[in-house]
């Protein structure tokens, strides 16, 4: 009913305007010079063949959202993709195999090749006494409830770890709201209620029982030479306690009580000693020669005495 039917050629000089469908038929390209609107949107590979969309060179703007069916990923190499494998999930992979998943639920999967599941927190520039890393825990509210930091030790080769909470809300990491409360330091020493500026605050260390409905507090020490001990010091303003526990090769494993733990080359001057054999020592380091002799106490005798 009507209209013009051209069997070849079509050579339009201006503009062309079509008020209802332009349909393409066994068409390889199309070549615009200019800009392509499609305002209900561009299909590619309907049906049964496989459809792409290539941007040589430039940039490609989508001024609101792109809708992908599965994946994108990098040409000539199609093994590493953003996916997205299941509703509301989506997954990172590299050489074919998931590395990262963020699940419905926010819980985050991060998965290595080897099986050594690493995730690297790198500071840009060199640190010697800021902070490496760290990780904040937030409340709902957007305040931070608890934090763990690497600080740097001086000299950019080390780090502390610090582990810090609150009772009451904080801005951020470094609100001083979160106070911390237990730090690791460089060279292995650990400090529990011990603030950056070094001084000793109130703490409280509680140890679980084990299996054994035994509950303990293990202070090891793997070195067999004739120095090596293990020793908790009980430490008040001015004075000190050192219970030591001598290797075989120090004390022949004695116990010993000690006072002053910061003399004699931080062993602090004995007092008392439990040797392997059950004997008790008390004011002298010499083992009676008979294992009969339970019990050996030692009085000093004043210049007094000794020459009345």
């Amino acid at each position: 009913a009507g209209g013009v039917g051209i069997a070849k050629n079509l050579n339009v000089g201006g503009n062309a305007n079509i008020s209802g469908v332009l349909t393409y038929e066994d068409v390889t390209n199309i070549d615009a010079v200019g800009i392509i609107t499609a305002q209900a949107g561009i299909h590619f590979g309907i049906g049964a063949t496989a459809g792409k969309f290539d941007a040589l060179t430039g940039i490609t703007t989508f001024s609101s959202s792109v809708g992908i069916g599965d994946s994108i990923y990098h040409l000539g190499d199609v093994d590493t993709q953003i996916r997205f494998p299941a509703a509301d999930n989506i997954s990172f992979e590299t050489a074919g195999a998931q590395r990262l998943l963020i699940g419905d639920d926010g819980q985050t999967t991060i998965t290595a090749a080897s099986g050594d599941s690493i995730l690297h927190i790198k500071r840009s520039n060199t640190n010697t006494t800021g902070l490496t890393g760290g990780i904040n825990f937030v409340a709902s509210d957007d305040h931070s409830v608890a934090n763990i930091q690497a600080i740097g030790d001086g000299d950019n080769e080390g780090a502390h770890i610090l582990f810090k909470t609150t009772s009451a809300a904080a801005g951020d990491i470094f609100n001083a709201a979160t106070v911390e409360r237990l730090r690791i330091k460089s060279d292995g020493v650990v400090n529990i209620g011990d603030r950056s500026d070094n001084s000793w605050i109130d703490s409280t260390l509680k140890v679980r029982k084990d299996q054994n409905a035994v509950t303990k507090i293990a202070v090891r020490n793997e070195d067999q030479g004739s120095s090596a001990s293990a020793a908790i010091v009980v430490n008040s303003y001015g004075n000190s306690w050192m219970f030591d526990c001598g290797s075989a090769a120090k004390n022949s494993n004695a116990l010993t009580i000690r006072v002053d733990a910061t003399a004699s080359s931080n062993q602090g001057t004995e007092k008392l000693r439990i040797t392997t054999n059950g004997q008790l020592l008390l004011g002298t380091t010499v083992t009676p020669a008979s294992t009969n002799t339970l019990l050996r106490v030692h009085t000093p005798i004043s210049s007094s005495s000794a020459n009345s």
